[in-house]
């Protein structure tokens, strides 16, 4: 059973590679660029949903290897797939294209998400910034109605979301501070996503 992985990174530059365990074996795979991602090909595994992954790069400026936060260790939860799709500063990984094709959206189409959570994060906001922009935009967007459990956003897009960002969940501490939801918990929205998403928090 064979399976390619699709990473799309955020620093292009660097020369990738994956690293991938299920309990006896270990491979550690060069990438190919193929647009905006790095593809990986595992040959002759026996179960794939045994799998974990994470990825780790060379900068080709210092020789320097970089690893991967272990927050970000993926683990393959499908019998047979194909493909995988995964996203650099995010554990969530896809078994289908997040951008299929007729899947585009412009700038002020709302967005709705659903999250499930108790208390932590109720009447929190939702943080959503883009990793892939050199400029790093970041926006906040309040929880704008609540029905225990859930916690609905909306969401409208702004520009530099309409072809996919990251986000996590802040709520507000008893002490007045912020908090936030640990990376391991970091998301992602693709278009192939579309508008209305189900979340848990945590």
């Amino acid at each position: 059973m064979s399976i390619t992985f699709h990473h799309k990174p955020v620093d292009p530059t660097r020369a990738y590679k994956i690293h991938v365990w299920d309990g006896r074996s270990t491979w550690d795979l060069p990438g190919t660029r193929g647009g905006k991602v790095v593809d990986f090909v595992l040959t002759d595994v026996d179960d794939l949903r045994k799998l974990l992954f994470m990825f780790h790069s060379t900068d080709p400026r210092t020789n320097q290897e970089v690893w991967e936060s272990d927050d970000f260790i993926r683990r393959v939860r499908v019998a047979a797939p194909a493909e995988i799709w995964s996203f650099d500063s995010a554990a969530r990984i896809l078994y289908r294209d997040p951008t299929p094709p007729g899947a585009t959206f412009s700038p002020g189409i709302v967005l709705t998400f659903q999250v499930i959570t108790q208390n932590r994060f109720k009447g929190g906001r939702l943080y959503a910034w883009n990793p892939y922009d050199p400029a790093s935009p970041s926006a906040f967007f309040p929880e704008s109605s609540r029905s225990d459990p859930v916690s609905t956003f909306k969401v409208p897009l702004a520009a530099w979301m309409t072809s996919g960002f990251n986000f996590k969940l802040v709520g507000n501490g008893p002490d007045g501070k912020d908090v936030w939801e640990p990376d391991s918990s970091n998301r992602v929205w693709t278009p192939g996503d579309g508008v209305l998403l189900w979340v848990k928090s945590g």
